[in-house]
């Protein structure tokens, strides 16, 4: 999920908030099933929960971009797709209107497929639930662990971006004075300016560790 997009509600609900359910479902047997589940069956430490059910993927992104939610349920049978390619095209829809907050997913399967949900995990997907295995007990757990779990990713990730953006206002105010330095020193012609040498190459040797850290998260060669 890309970096431009936060969720709309970093914190964590408490039992007494309102969980607002998307829920993409073509089958209305199926829906209901789970509307009762969230809603009537729920236990006392699930929150109370709004669900808003449509039948298409149109119809999903057309409600986010007029109101909030905290979660999607996602069939992967839905008209006009099918398997993981429904949640590839939902992802590909909500990457490209950037006014809509990024929202943690579950798919939702009519068939036991281990390979599928393993697909749709790697895409992005907080969990998957297979609909003859649901109840209220696992889609209670499953909702709020996803709603967590997003949350918890959304603030590394901001952590990360803040982290990034550190290291190079680091690198820029302290390459511009070393290269200075560097320049002069290579005007001298002095064996005392050995140690000051190394000192500015190990200066800029310091500011690439930082900036790799920052960049792909791996070890500097040397942490001091």
């Amino acid at each position: 999920m890309p970096s431009e997009h936060t969720q709309h509600r970093q914190s964590s609900h408490a039992v007494d908030e309102t969980i607002s359910v998307l829920l993409v479902e073509d089958n209305d047997g199926d829906a209901r099933l789970f509307k009762h589940h969230i809603n009537t069956d729920r236990s006392a430490a699930f929150p109370a929960a709004t669900v808003t059910h449509v039948k298409t993927l149109d119809a999903a992104l057309a409600e986010l971009e007029n109101s909030t939610c905290d979660i999607v349920l996602l069939d992967l049978g839905l008209p006009r797709s099918s398997g993981v390619d429904t949640l590839e095209s939902f992802n590909k829809e909500m990457l490209e209107r950037t006014e809509i907050d990024m929202i943690p997913v579950v798919v939702l399967t009519g068939l036991e497929d281990d390979q599928t949900a393993i697909e749709a995990i790697e895409r992005g997907a907080q969990d998957y639930l297979i609909k003859d295995d649901v109840n209220r007990k696992i889609l209670n757990r499953t909702i709020r662990y996803a709603i967590e779990r997003h949350t918890q990713e959304q603030k590394l990730r901001q952590e990360k971006e803040r982290f990034e953006k550190f290291a190079n206002v680091v690198s820029h105010d302290l390459r511009n004075p070393l290269t200075v330095a560097k320049s002069h020193v290579e005007t001298i012609d002095h064996d005392d300016l050995d140690p000051v040498e190394r000192n500015l190459d190990r200066m800029e040797e310091i500011i690439e560790d930082v900036l790799t850290l920052a960049r792909t998260g791996q070890e500097a060669t040397e942490l001091t």
